[in-house]
């Protein structure tokens, strides 16, 4: 999730309507992995940046010929991705893993370096204990030289 606050806005609102508002700056309450995702309309290239897994799944759900998603990045915290950093990392597939026996899902986040990170707090286990395995996004295979995770 991102906060926002009033000292922050650029107060456009005559130029821009009611529904959009401009932000000099965001804060990230919550050390949880986002996305900095690319998309491609015609004519018309913006940046998003999604606060999780379910907002990237909405804008895979809403792609169409003319809406395109183009680069993912991850941005991870260093718990996440074994480091001593945030790190921000193109996205080659992103999915949802829940074991026989859990209480939930989790997700694995594989980056095009093959980098694989899970954000559960069982991530070693083997085929026979997944119950459900589903790629909510995978970028094209084309030149990444990476087959799927499963």
């Amino acid at each position: 999730m991102f906060r926002t606050y009033k000292h922050a806005e650029v107060p456009l609102k005559a130029l821009l309507g009611e529904d959009m508002q401009l932000w000099r700056s965001v804060e990230q309450g919550i050390s949880l992995p986002w996305f900095y995702m690319t998309i491609h309309e015609p004519n018309v290239r913006s940046m998003w940046m999604l606060s999780g897994p379910a907002d990237l799944e909405q804008w895979v759900n809403i792609e169409s010929p003319d809406l395109k998603i183009g680069m993912v990045q991850l941005v991870s915290p260093a718990y996440l991705n074994g480091s001593d950093r945030w790190l921000m990392e193109p996205l080659h597939e992103l999915v949802e893993v829940e074991l026989k026996g859990s209480a939930g899902a989790f997700h694995l986040y594989r980056t095009e370096s093959n980098h694989v990170y899970c954000d559960g707090s069982n991530c070693t286990f083997s085929d026979a204990d997944v119950k459900s395995w589903r790629v909510v996004y995978s970028r094209s295979a084309e030149g990444t030289g990476l087959p799927p995770l499963r």
